[in-house]
């Protein structure tokens, strides 16, 4: 679903200063990394930037955006993501769909693969242990 208020532009800047600030290891940011309100934000907020620039014609453009927002591609975000998962209160207890699920919220607008879901709960087993 587009997010019908702004131009693309103005998308394409809420969505990369949302992303700084989100990611921005501020304590003023620490509880926004695991809100679900913020996360749902940011991935229709991505979605919307996506498909205005395919409906402009720009599929590298739009490809662009998917390659920028994988979290493989930024290490030190993957870090952030795994020792924040580690934190959940019930991590040990949570099930298979519920850590990727709880994944998901940390890492918005970021996408993982279904093979870099296990890297990034075996990332967080092991920032747990130390």
């Amino acid at each position: 679903m587009a997010i019908p208020a702004g131009s693309q532009r103005e998308n394409e800047t809420l969505l990369r200063a949302a992303v700084l600030f989100k990611f921005g290891g501020t304590s003023d940011a620490d509880i926004y990394l695991g809100s679900p309100p913020l996360a749902a934000a940011l991935h229709r907020l991505l979605q919307s930037v996506v498909q205005a620039a395919t409906q402009a014609g720009g599929t590298k453009e739009a490809e662009g955006w998917r390659r920028t927002y994988r979290l493989a591609g930024h290490a030190e975000r993957w870090n952030t993501v795994a020792a924040y998962a580690a934190r959940h209160p019930r991590w040990d207890s949570l099930g298979s769909q519920e850590r990727r699920d709880w994944i998901d919220v940390i890492a918005s607008p970021y996408w993982l693969s279904e093979e870099e879901y296990g890297d990034l709960i075996q990332a967080a087993e092991e920032s747990n242990e130390k």
